[in-house]
């Protein structure tokens, strides 16, 4: 009832006439407007608060970075997202004295361990065969287990807002992303504070501040990053930055105290002890792949170590056990 009463006030039916009619042009300039506005109550609350508003912010790119290798049927038409095209040129020339973005971008060793449950980071899968098989096999209870950091996967973050782009690893990093599992350690870092006195975003271009001309016009979604650059401006002028898990700069990938001490799985064949152990997200896969419906009574006797389960291997019957305990280090995760 309070909702039809409102939805039918003189105020809401005038504002959403108005709204109707309203240019595209003139609504995305009112949205980043409104954007900024949140953005200077949340300062007065709490400074640190921008940085849970710059990630409700870039999930609508993240999304779209993720969803347009669905959307399309050739690789090739997939567009990217990148510091290019959602910021500007880093090569674009931003002084009267010809001083390039790139020249003014301060790069630094700082490491951050990046979450991607929590963080805004920005992949642009390509390849749709990739997709569909990071999306099937990795991942708890997949075949190929939980998300894991490696040598491919890189990405660097952009401070002061912490906005990760990737350089490598796209597609399992997607994958990550959309079942909230794993982190990874930037390979760069590119603190572009000076570029604010030089380059200003009005909510449809990116313009530079010593001829007031357009270097960028950014389309949809893409102009959504347009509110994350000027709410960084914000956040130097209030002397706060990404408040991202600093980590040692002498380590490329780090586990967590959390992820080390997962409870594992002793594996029993005919109730012979194994050599390796197994993640519960091992456990799981396999157990899936027998056709066991996870709750089900089965399945939480397996689970917890009180029934063994038939495995068919190389033509035989063989009878596995997993017993958990916790914690040990892991060894294996496919069954031999």
């Amino acid at each position: 009832m309070k909702t039809e009463l409102i939805s039918k006030s003189p105020l809401a039916k005038l504002s959403s006439v108005f709204w109707k009619f309203t240019p595209e042009s003139t609504k995305r300039k009112l949205i980043f407007e409104s954007r900024i506005q949140h953005a200077k109550s949340i300062m007065k609350i709490n400074p640190q608060g921008l940085n849970s508003l710059i990630r409700a912010l870039g999930r609508t790119v993240q999304a779209h970075g993720i969803q347009n290798v669905l959307n399309y049927y050739e690789d090739h038409q997939i567009p990217t997202l990148s510091f290019d095209n959602l910021l500007f040129d880093p090569w674009t020339p931003l002084t009267a004295s010809r001083k390039q973005a790139m020249d003014l971008i301060v790069h630094t060793d700082t490491k951050y361990k990046i979450s991607l449950s929590r963080d805004l980071i920005i992949p642009w899968p390509w390849f749709r065969s990739r997709i569909s098989s990071a999306f099937a096999e990795i991942g708890f209870g997949k075949k190929k287990g939980d998300w894991e950091a490696d040598h491919n996967h890189l990405v660097t973050i952009v401070l002061p807002f912490g906005a990760c782009f990737v350089d490598g690893g796209n597609h399992s990093i997607s994958a990550g992303i959309v079942n909230g599992e794993g982190s990874v350690i930037n390979s760069s870092s590119w603190d572009i504070s000076p570029l604010y006195a030089h380059v200003k975003f009005d909510g449809h271009v990116y313009r530079r501040t010593f001829d007031n001309s357009i270097i960028h016009t950014p389309g949809l979604p893409n102009s959504e990053f347009g509110a994350i650059f000027e709410i960084g401006r914000l956040m130097v002028e209030q002397g706060i930055r990404y408040d991202g898990q600093p980590c040692n700069s002498q380590s490329r990938q780090e586990s967590s105290d959390d992820e080390k001490y997962q409870i594992r799985y002793a594996v029993y064949k005919n109730s012979v002890k194994q050599l390796y152990d197994l993640t519960a997200s091992a456990v799981t896969f396999h157990l899936s792949q027998q056709g066991l419906i996870e709750g089900s009574n089965h399945w939480n006797s397996v689970f917890r170590g009180e029934s063994s389960i038939l495995i068919e291997r190389f033509g035989k019957k063989v009878e596995y056990k997993f017993i958990p305990y916790f914690p040990v280090p892991l060894y294996g995760h496919i069954l031999h």
